[in-house]
């Protein structure tokens, strides 16, 4: 594509929108109950009978209220709209199992929850959806869903039933993964050919307009849980580079991931290079970093409240190209966050909002730089006011207790409620952390606040002494 240097992008046109279509991402819709469903999954696996403990044991023991979501989100969605969706887009793991039964829940919801259910669902395979006996491509999906599903498609039967649509004369490319394991080849050689010339058919055809590409994996280093380490499935992949070098020759590429379970709330959801990602936030369950001492003490990735943020988003392309996205969080039915403008490509500026220059902005600041103590028999407890993103949003605060000849007695961090409240104005106000075990002694206590990405911002101090 040409890049005109002597111009920049246009604003969005309110007035000359082409397409709306909403985006979802995970929502591992189960026939069964949590616990039977968990069990069918592990036995898919091959891997051993759930643990008494652990984020695996807690999922299979939570009463879901994902189907309902669903209903909710995709009604609300369609609503925001105007009621006028032209197309819906999952990026993987509509089911849990990938069993028909759960693929015949979703299209049940699917279809009761849309005033217009026969639009075209775009959507690229998980590694959840592949894993049912006899459904190792999501074949129980091709099964249960009816022609509307399909009816873009210049291509419906690529390696692994990866596809080909145009809604309104913007291209779609659904491309599906195959082995999600490390050590295997999850776009193999045949698929990336069928994306390669996917995007030199749409980049002919549309030279002007965005390409969306559907897949349930991101690009390592790129948005929030690229980069994601899950010690309960270690040898599982959940980003991959197999795919940079188809995509980045087209810069109107904007890629569309899910796989992480990471809010969507996070800056880093959207990122830019060579093309534009977008991670779509979670459906069921949110996760986060291990090591997070108020998560189960740091052995957990669930973040509070990990089953009530359903996600969801609505993205608005105009007659320019220009794109806007909105994310809203399913179950409060609000916008999260400010609107995102995606430039059109073919301008100067096109690719120049969202890079990764955004991690050098100054870390948060304390507008309250009073960290309160009070000491007990057993414990020591310390309050702050929140700290200010500075421009990039507060995600832990890190606590280091020092003893007297200025060794290092604990070091922890503490996830913020940034899945929950995008906005700095939403965020808790007041913060207390609970420190117990400290020998007799004194001590200082300082908390710095970091942002998402990892920037180390003001902190904060106090002297504790343990009688």
């Amino acid at each position: 594509m040409e890049i005109n240097s002597q111009q920049t992008a246009p604003a969005f046109d309110e007035e000359s929108i082409i397409l709306k279509f909403g985006a979802m991402a995970d929502a591992h819709i189960m026939a069964k109950d949590p616990r039977a469903s968990s069990e069918d999954l592990m036995k898919s696996m091959g891997k051993a009978d759930i643990q008494d403990k652990g984020d695996i044991a807690t999922l299979s023991a939570t009463v879901f209220q994902t189907n309902l979501y669903l209903e909710k989100g995709l009604a609300y969605l369609e609503k925001e709209a105007g009621g006028n969706m032209d197309c819906f887009v999952f990026s993987g793991d509509l089911t849990n199992t990938g069993s028909k039964d759960d693929a015949q829940k979703f299209y049940d919801i699917y279809n009761k929850a849309l005033h217009n259910p026969e639009i075209p669902l775009l959507y690229s395979t998980g590694n959840h959806d592949q894993l049912a006996e006899g459904g190792g491509e999501g074949e129980y999906l091709r099964d249960v869903f009816d022609d509307a599903v399909y009816s873009a498609d210049l291509v419906s039967d690529g390696p692994g039933y990866s596809r080909h649509s145009v809604v309104n004369g913007i291209h779609f490319i659904e491309l599906n993964g195959s082995d999600y394991e490390i050590g295997g080849i999850l776009y193999s050689r045949e698929s990336q050919e069928f994306l390669r010339e996917s995007l030199e058919t749409a980049a002919k055809d549309t030279p002007g307009q965005p390409i969306f590409v559907v897949a349930h994996t991101s690009i390592p280093g790129t948005v929030a849980g690229s980069n994601v380490i899950q010690p309960d499935f270690p040898t599982l992949i959940w980003s991959t580079d197999e795919l940079r070098g188809c995509l980045a020759a087209y810069p109107q590429v904007v890629m569309l991931s899910g796989h992480t379970h990471y809010s969507q709330n996070s800056d880093r959801t959207i990122y830019q290079d060579d093309f534009t990602m977008v991670n779509v936030g979670p459906m069921q369950y949110m996760l986060t970093d291990y090591g997070f001492y108020n998560l189960d003490g740091g052995h957990s990735a669930l973040p509070e409240e990990y089953d009530k943020h359903p996600q969801a988003m609505l993205f608005e392309v105009d007659k320019n190209g220009t794109i806007r996205l909105k994310r809203y969080d399913v179950e409060q039915m609000k916008q999260q966050g400010e609107t995102w403008y995606i430039k059109a490509p073919g301008y100067v500026d096109s690719l120049a909002d969202f890079r990764s220059d955004r991690a050098a902005k100054k870390g948060p600041v304390f507008d309250n730089t009073k960290l309160v103590k009070k000491v007990t028999e057993d414990s020591v407890s310390l309050r702050f006011s929140k700290a200010s993103g500075s421009g990039s949003q507060v995600y832990y605060y890190w606590l280091v207790v020092k003893d007297d000849n200025g060794k290092t007695v604990i070091e922890r961090k503490y996830h913020t409620d940034l899945y929950s409240a995008p906005r700095e104005s939403d965020m808790r106000d007041e913060w207390e952390i609970k420190i117990e075990g400290l020998k007799a002694g004194k001590y200082t206590a300082s908390v710095t606040a970091c942002n998402v990405w990892h920037t180390l911002g003001d902190t904060i101090e106090a002297e504790v002494d343990i009688p």
